[in-house]
């Protein structure tokens, strides 16, 4: 599966937890509301990888899916996720194939999606695998690796919509059909009941100053229909703003849309909501004090005995009223500022101070440090002896 070698790091991994299969924890679940994910553990984030993978064989039970046959990759560290931290290349040591028994309503219709890529090493450069519902085939689903990497895998969303089930239990599987150690890779899996609807409200950013911006992304659990498939959005704050409504045209899966903030006098919570086809989602926007920004220095280099004009940026102009910030050196004996705070006036976004040098023996690098609302940068300042 990884890029790296299966020497001896891996066997210490072979053997599985389990000495026999458990039953699986999603089918004896009760049936989920319309809406509702009924899958358990679908970004493969439980339990928690120690270490950048984990190679794992069958028979093998990882938080509520099965490794039924083969072999697969937990993955944490090699590439990026799609969603949280976690995802699974479904070739470990060779093709594996995993499932997870679903409860459900005979007769009532479910949507699946996830997300799929590749392990960037192109062996094959073509990856596949195929997907069944109930112990019905819903195709074979490829992705072609050419010009992916740890850090662009290129995740993309599969939806199958109209899945019926025929009984309160619904098995769902996924087969790689590749049988190397660099297979298919599959995150952020979801089956709901129902039609178009939201699956999922993120926020780029869950904690920010108040008065920067940050994006949300709603994610449908099909792709929207001919007419398109409009998003209604609302905040519980008015220093968090979104527009009013977004409207995914046919064919679009996911849309993102700004939020704009107010500075705040101390921590405040927001509510994000959106809302479509009777569903509901919420996510938690926190809003912080302005911080700071940057502290700049010029020169950036000069001999001990000399001075330094210093400058303290803010990440947005002070409000609701002045900003202090405190100074400081890692190092005072080579430099110090001239005073251990300074104030940045209401509407203002930086002010300057000064940075008194002395003679050093060799080469020093005092760090000068400014604090604001609990948010802290720093410069380094080259101090060097005189000729």
């Amino acid at each position: 599966m990884t890029p790296v070698s299966r020497g001896v790091t891996c066997l210490c991994l072979l053997v599985p937890f389990w000495s026999g299969i458990p039953p699986n924890v999603a089918a004896q679940a009760p049936p989920a509301a319309p809406g509702d994910d009924i899958v358990v553990n679908g970004s493969f984030e439980t339990p928690v990888v120690s270490g950048s993978h984990w190679l794992k064989y069958a028979p093998y039970v990882f938080g509520g899916w099965t490794l039924e046959s083969g072999s697969f990759d937990v993955v944490r560290t090699i590439w990026t996720a799609a969603d949280g931290a976690q995802s699974l290349d479904l070739s470990g040591a060779g093709a594996g194939t995993i499932y997870q028994d679903l409860p459900t309503v005979a007769g009532r219709q479910y949507t699946l999606t996830f997300q799929m890529a590749g392990n960037f090493i192109p062996t094959p450069t073509v990856k596949s695998m195929e997907v069944f519902w109930d112990g019905a085939s819903l195709g074979i689903f490829t992705f072609d690796v050419t010009g992916r990497s740890a850090t662009n895998m290129g995740w993309t969303t599969r939806t199958v919509p109209s899945l019926v089930a025929t009984g309160p239990t619904t098995r769902l599987k996924f087969v790689s059909l590749v049988n190397t150690a660099y297979g298919p890779a599959l995150d952020d899996v979801h089956v709901v009941e129902g039609g178009p609807g939201l699956l999922s409200l993120k926020l780029t950013k869950t904690l920010l100053a108040g008065c920067l911006k940050t994006t949300g992304k709603v994610t449908l659990n099909e792709p929207a229909p001919a007419a398109g498939t409009i998003v209604t959005l609302a905040s519980s704050s008015p220093k968090v703003r979104v527009p009013s409504s977004i409207t995914l045209k046919a064919g679009l899966v996911t849309k993102s849309f700004p939020i704009t903030t107010d500075p705040v006098a101390s921590a405040e919570g927001a509510t994000v909501s959106a809302s479509t086809e009777g569903t509901t989602l919420n996510a938690t926007l926190t809003l912080r004090r302005i911080g700071t920004k940057a502290v700049t220095l010029s020169p950036g280099t000069i001999t001990g005995g000399g001075d330094v004009a210093g400058t303290v940026t803010l990440e947005c102009p002070a409000e609701p009223a002045d900003i202090t910030v405190t100074l400081w050196s890692t190092k005072p004996g080579a430099a110090e500022p001239d005073v251990t705070t300074l104030v940045v006036p209401r509407g203002s976004q930086s002010a300057g101070f000064e940075v008194t040098t002395y003679p050093v023996p060799v080469i020093t690098k005092p760090s000068i440090k400014a604090k604001a609302n609990d948010v802290t940068k720093a410069k380094v300042l080259v101090v060097t002896p005189a000729p």
